[in-house]
């Protein structure tokens, strides 16, 4: 709630048709969460939530594993890194990721690539990368929003189910974050980043963030929920 309250204090103070939007957006689950109203079985700002169907997925546990190996000793939320340092914060998200969590404009990756947060006219809710960069609130529910977007893509791919254990979620989910839910439905875990990272090192390190033991072999291979 606090951080939809700050980024509901940021964004008023923006403006622009796709800072509205927005606003109206979170105005409405603000007044859900006050209310006691709100449906948290898919919410990512609870600690702990349902991530596949058998076990509670702890999403704090997800989060930090991944900011861990993201951001470590390079800045944290202020890090500008990545292959060509191209990728922003915590998280480490580049313009496909940023755009997909609506923290840039629909169509900015297609028009700009992968240059396009360097664009402030891009971007939606903030003024531009400096903002994002010092607002930690906003890049924590970046990240969530993002995550829960590849999550949705993989179910309706059936690359996970409701019957997915939580490790199993979580593993696809950094491989996700790693290299694109779509890489991920393509069958490319052994795929590797610009830094040679594979899918499948992510994918070992989201499972342990929930004592998984179902890990994927380094070298590749497949799992099932």
């Amino acid at each position: 709630l606090q951080e939809l309250k700050e980024e509901q204090r940021i964004l008023s103070q923006t403006g622009g048709e796709g800072s509205m939007m927005r606003l109206q957006a979170i105005d409405k689950e603000i007044r859900k969460l006050e209310s006691g109203n709100a449906d948290v079985s898919g919410d990512p700002n609870q600690e702990r939530l349902v991530g596949g169907g058998r076990t509670d997925f702890n999403f704090q546990s997800y989060m930090s594993k991944v900011a861990e190996k993201e951001s470590a000793g390079s800045g944290g939320y202020k890090a500008i890194g990545g292959s060509g340092k191209l990728y922003l914060g915590k998280y480490q998200m580049g313009s496909a990721a940023l755009e997909d969590a609506g923290m840039l404009r629909v169509g900015s990756y297609d028009r700009d690539g992968a240059d396009a947060w360097k664009k402030d006219s891009n971007w939606v809710g903030v003024s531009g990368h400096r903002e994002f960069l010092n607002s930690p609130g906003i890049q924590d529910r970046a990240f969530k929003r993002y995550t829960m977007r590849n999550k949705s893509t993989l179910m309706k791919a059936g690359v996970i189910s409701k019957d997915s254990d939580s490790g199993t979620v979580a593993g696809y989910l950094a491989a996700s974050h790693l290299l694109g839910a779509q890489s991920i439905i393509d069958d490319k875990m052994n795929e590797a980043d610009g830094f040679g990272t594979r899918g499948t090192e992510y994918f070992n390190l989201g499972a342990a963030s929930q004592g998984s033991a179902n890990l994927l072999p380094s070298g590749g291979g497949t799992t099932s929920g």
